[in-house]
């Protein structure tokens, strides 16, 4: 004879997925909301680490296009940076 345990898990099979009756149960609530804080903790500070991220590579890219001089004015730019 064969015992099913339950497992607790976090992402559901695709068909057990929010049907109307298992979301008036309260452990399915409290699932389905702790879902949800993950999902808004990792979006907003993934978008915060992307951005930053974005703003390194912005800078050594500007930073390597005004040294070798693809950039309008460079040489006034790399000539305040040298302090000349």
């Amino acid at each position: 004879m064969t015992e099913r345990f339950w497992k607790p898990t976090i992402f559901p099979k695709r068909s057990e997925r929010f049907a109307i009756e298992r979301m008036k149960r309260p452990e399915v609530a409290v699932k389905v909301f702790i879902r949800f804080v993950l999902a808004k903790a990792a979006i907003t500070y993934g978008l915060e680490l992307m951005m930053s991220l974005f703003r390194i590579v912005q800078g050594l890219m500007t930073t390597m296009l005004v040294l070798v001089g693809a950039v309008k004015m460079a040489d006034r730019v790399v000539r305040e940076m040298m302090g000349l």
